[in-house]
């Protein structure tokens, strides 16, 4: 669940700081065996679903659980200059997620109650130092977030940290509000510090309910299980994870990126439209905005590569047009078929305002989030949300709809258009290409490239 999971993420760096900022360690013996842990016992160490509490036996395992490498966790951390090369750097060996999710979540986000997730994390480093020195850069990226947008559409609303006493020699907990849009959730988190390894347990909901009996239940069940991996006492196979099964079945990508045209469905005859998406792995069809006929220039697909350096972005696209000639056409041929009486009024003042004023925008954000919408006249036209493999859609006024992810991305433009996007490998090289100069900007504290084009 990406909404969670980002959440988990940023509470779980704010709470680690907390704890290990002030102070820590274990038993010699542990800190002993943790010099040599190995990559299969942090897989032991999360905790299964079912020393996790029976409340939660109904829940699925999120797709988002496995190792978490370095490429991973730099995506996952606020600074936007993070790179694996620097989380290596500074020590950091590897780490592990292991997380269940309610199977409708997004409805009980949108109720405004109920489960949405729990879970357990660890990462480790080449030694306590190293911890503690990332922890370190946590408190200068996190403590001053709350009221601020952390990622694309995510903002952390209100943070509250409180003493955990009675784990390991100290640990510290942390209550937030997160808002996505117009829907916000809460989370609980505890995390503590043995040594080089840092670890919590986290609960995320819908609504303010008070968990934290039930995370702190979890946290020390995770310590406890640490322990028990680390001395010898505990041992096993891991929870089989998506992420395994996934990369094991995965093919390799095309050289340049994915070829993400192929996999977009034939555009059927007689469909006057334009696909607009920049997302790569979800479609949205707007279908009879643009017309293909001649008269207009005949739309074409594009079959470009994504660039493949897009981490994330946001964009707006306005479009004003004018219909003189069209309805100068209109209202000649309706005349002529003897129509003029059934069709009066069809292209009145207010369905011109309408049509001329339109309105798409959205956010991706790598590898599978993504929000689009759609705006007609100043009214909602179609609005949707990707999370993984799952969807949700609404048009106009109507209830959102779960579904699956489209089948893949493209942009449907004119030929003269068309022929400059191909065969372009970054991003800067696309709207090169286009001849817009991108300006350097920053947004909530975040670094950003502003492309803008405005063409007639």
């Amino acid at each position: 669940m990406k909404v969670v999971s980002l959440a988990m993420v940023i509470l779980f760096a704010i709470s680690l700081t907390m704890a290990s900022a002030c102070g820590g360690g274990n038993d010699g013996e542990l800190e002993q065996a943790l010099q040599s842990v190995q990559e299969n016992d942090l897989a032991i160490m999360v905790l299964p679903q079912e020393d996790i509490g029976e409340e939660f036996a109904d829940m699925e395992i999120d797709d988002d659980s496995g190792f978490v490498d370095s490429e991973e966790a730099a995506d996952d951390t606020i600074d936007p200059e993070d790179t694996a090369d620097d989380l290596e750097q500074a020590g950091r060996v590897n780490g592990y997620s292991l997380g269940y999710e309610t199977p409708d979540w997004f409805s009980a986000l949108l109720a405004g109650a109920g489960l949405l997730a729990v879970g357990t994390d660890l990462d480790l480093f080449e030694d306590a130092e190293a911890a503690s020195d990332f922890v370190l850069k946590q408190i200068n990226d996190y403590l001053s977030l709350e009221g601020e947008e952390v990622e694309v559409g995510v903002t952390l609303e209100k943070v509250d940290v409180f003493e955990v006493e009675g784990l390991a020699d100290e640990a510290m907990g942390v209550k937030a509000r997160i808002s996505f849009g117009d829907l916000e959730m809460y989370v609980t988190f505890v995390g503590f510090r043995i040594d080089r390894l840092l670890g919590s347990a986290s609960i995320g909901r819908a609504d303010d309910a008070d968990v934290l009996s039930q995370v702190e239940d979890i946290v020390r069940a995770l310590e406890e299980r640490i322990e028990g991996v680390l001395l010898g006492d505990i041992s096993g196979t891991p929870v089989p994870v998506p992420q395994a099964e996934e990369e094991a079945a995965a093919a390799p990508p095309s050289e340049g990126g994915p070829d993400l045209a192929a996999r977009m469905p034939e555009q059927s005859d007689g469909m006057n439209g334009t696909t607009v998406a920049l997302d790569p792995t979800f479609t949205t069809s707007w279908l009879g905005l643009i017309p293909g006929s001649e008269e207009f220039g005949a739309a074409s697909e594009s079959s470009c590569q994504f660039p493949e350096d897009i981490t994330s972005y946001r964009y707006v696209m306005e479009m004003n047009m004018e219909f003189p000639e069209l309805i100068e056409e209109f209202e000649r041929t309706t005349e002529e078929d003897g129509l003029e009486d059934e069709l009066e009024g069809l292209f009145d003042e207010s369905l011109l305002a309408f049509l001329e004023d339109m309105k798409m925008e959205g956010a991706y954000v790598a590898p599978d989030r993504s929000w689009d919408r759609a705006m007609l006249g100043g009214e909602l036209f179609a609005e949707s949300i990707r999370i993984g493999e799952r969807t949700w859609t609404r048009l106009g006024g109507t209830d959102w709809t779960a579904g699956e992810s489209g089948p893949g991305w493209s942009v449907t433009v004119s030929p003269s258009f068309s022929e400059s996007l191909c065969d372009i490998g970054t991003i800067d090289a696309l709207f090169a290409a286009l001849g817009v100069e991108p300006q350097k900007e920053t947004i909530n504290g975040i670094k950003a490239i502003h492309y803008h084009m405005d063409e007639t």
